[in-house]
């Protein structure tokens, strides 16, 4: 029996389905689709863990500032 490329029997680790839908186009379109979905989702994350952070420090300058206002060095 011929081998099949691409099967899930030539790797064993891959699931079955799996094998058989890498020669699909639309197979790749919806991995990188989902890939980047989760890349964006993250990246939101981030943003707003950055801007959580940026008002923190805002704060925290704005708190020097009046502590500082009413003392000269």
């Amino acid at each position: 029996m011929p081998k099949i490329p691409y099967s899930s029997q030539d790797t064993g680790a891959l699931p079955h389905n799996d094998g058989e839908a890498r020669g699909n186009p639309s197979y790749w379109k919806s991995k990188f689709r989902k890939a980047r979905r989760c890349e964006l989702r993250m990246s939101a994350k981030h943003l707003t863990c950055m801007v959580s952070l940026d008002q923190c420090l805002a704060k925290l300058w704005s708190l020097l500032d009046n502590l500082s206002g009413g003392q000269t060095y």
